[in-house]
């Protein structure tokens, strides 16, 4: 009675989207032995069961689904619900997580500007673009549970971890590399890199990815590159479209009126 679309599946991340139509009922059948989960939800609710305990999950309240805890589910509602599942690597659980081990912290109420979050995670994770997708949705992880610490001048270590994270994109700035991949490269986890990532640089992996793209762009056009098809995909943005809303979103212009104004 669910449909399972998968949106994206990195080594310590997998995306799925969960549309239920359950009927109304109470408890259902003991799940667990499962991996750890996030779960936010767009539409409706249900409720799940640990033991005596009974965890709403609803559009303002995401749930923690702990892989080693056994658990049931209920539905309230009369229409199902749909909802987007975040399946976490126990590594990724661990580090996440490791201070909620209690099993009890397990409704994570969400603020408007995480709920907002949310929805722009499961757009990013739709248009297949899984780099993206990891990192939108490793961030809202982070926004769910109200992890807003912020280190201010990075010791030498890490700011050599960035760096070299740093090189590793500019190596190859059109390569769909996972954050995972990058992070085993530097020889920290996926979720610690992106903070010192930002720590240090002030944004985001994927934006300083984008930019560096757009450097490309920038000097194909330059040269006259008319092809804008051919050009986005060569540099690795979704679709010409995406590489003209990237475009006018940094530039203020369209990637073909840049080339009228500035090619020979």
């Amino acid at each position: 009675m669910a449909h399972v679309r998968t949106l994206c599946t990195q080594p310590h991340l997998a995306i799925h989207d969960i549309t239920c139509a359950a009927a109304r009922g109470g408890p259902g059948a003991s799940r667990g032995g499962e991996s750890t989960h996030l779960v936010f939800v767009r539409r409706g609710v249900f409720v799940a069961h640990v033991g005596p305990r009974a965890y709403v999950a609803d559009p303002r309240t995401a749930v923690i689904s702990w892989g080693d805890t056994e658990y049931r589910v209920s539905h309230p509602g009369v229409c199902g619900d749909d909802c987007t599942v975040l399946d976490l690597s126990a590594a990724l659980a661990d580090e996440l997580l490791h201070n909620r081990r209690s099993r009890v912290d397990v409704e994570l109420p969400l603020a408007p500007a995480t709920q907002a979050h949310y929805a722009r995670t499961l757009a990013v994770a739709e248009r297949g673009d899984a780099f993206a997708a990891e990192e939108a949705a490793l961030e809202l992880a982070r926004a769910a549970l109200g992890d807003s610490a912020r280190t201010i001048g990075l010791p030498t270590r890490r700011r050599a971890i960035v760096r070299r994270a740093r090189e590793l994109i500019d190596a190859d700035p059109t390569s769909a590399c996972s954050v995972a991949t990058l992070a085993a490269a530097v020889g920290v986890s996926p979720y610690h890199l992106m903070r010192l990532f930002r720590n240090e640089t002030g944004t985001t992996l994927r934006a300083y990815r984008v930019q560096l793209r757009l450097a490309l762009a920038l000097h194909r056009l330059r040269r006259g590159e008319r092809d804008l098809a051919s050009l986005a995909a060569e540099l690795g943005f979704a679709s010409h479209a995406h590489l003209t809303d990237t475009f006018t979103r940094l530039l203020g212009t369209s990637p073909r009126s840049f080339r009228n104004h500035i090619s020979p």
